[in-house]
């Protein structure tokens, strides 16, 4: 909608499903050119050729990296404030003083990074290197352009996947990271969402409120 506030999570499906578009279009153009050639899927040529497509891809990987960084640290800094909220809620109640957002950490950032290679990495490498393994023994160019265009591994929900999923994992690192850094915080509890599905139910009546706690590094 006009004016409307991209999450972390819309903006990672956004870039993940244009990363994929291009890897696509990449494929597609090598196959209309000839480079790649029905002469088998463990082929040299082949080989090459699909090769020759990942190198071709490289701006693409260090502009997808970057952004994805960007909007995963994004959604961690959202968690971390969440979580330090939180926090300053119960200390209101006891009279103690607020505490600030603490910056993500170095340790969080590094493993942020790692993922986002990760992720670059299924996204481009491995979308070239799945359509490879794939590839038909009789082949067509027509019918591999067809299935590059219907397969739902270039698609808008893959994307959607990568991105609830990455996002979601930032954010509550992002909770976990402040409260070690500010160091008041040793154990959590669970707290679920109205509506909540029996699988959480059965969590919190194990870890709720008025249940056990557990370590905040424990999942």
């Amino acid at each position: 909608r006009s004016g409307e506030r991209k999450t972390p999570a819309m903006a990672i499906a956004a870039l993940v499903q244009d990363a994929l578009f291009q890897v696509r279009s990449r494929l597609i153009q090598a196959l209309e050119n000839e480079e790649i050639v029905p002469a088998g899927t463990k082929s040299a040529e082949t080989e090459r050729a699909l090769r020759k497509v990942v190198a071709d891809l490289s701006g693409l990987k260090g502009k997808l990296l970057d952004n994805l960084i960007h909007n995963m640290r994004a959604a961690a800094r959202g968690g971390g404030s969440a979580g330090i909220s939180r926090v300053n809620q119960i200390l209101s109640g006891t009279g103690a003083g607020r505490v600030p957002t603490p910056k993500l950490s170095e340790a969080l950032m590094n493993a942020l990074l790692k993922r986002a290679e990760m992720i670059v990495d299924g996204v481009i490498d491995g979308t070239v290197e799945q359509f490879g393994k794939e590839l038909g023994k009789e082949f067509s160019v027509g019918k591999e352009i067809e299935r590059l265009k219907t397969k739902h591994g270039y698609s808008r929900s893959r994307a959607e996947v990568v991105a609830r999923t990455e996002s979601a994992n930032a954010y509550h690192e992002g909770q976990i990271d402040s409260w070690k850094e500010v160091g008041n915080v040793a154990e959590k509890h669970f707290l679920k969402a109205p509506g909540a599905c029996e699988f959480c139910d059965a969590v919190e009546k194990k870890y709720g409120p008025n249940a056990k706690s557990i370590p905040i590094d424990q999942p």
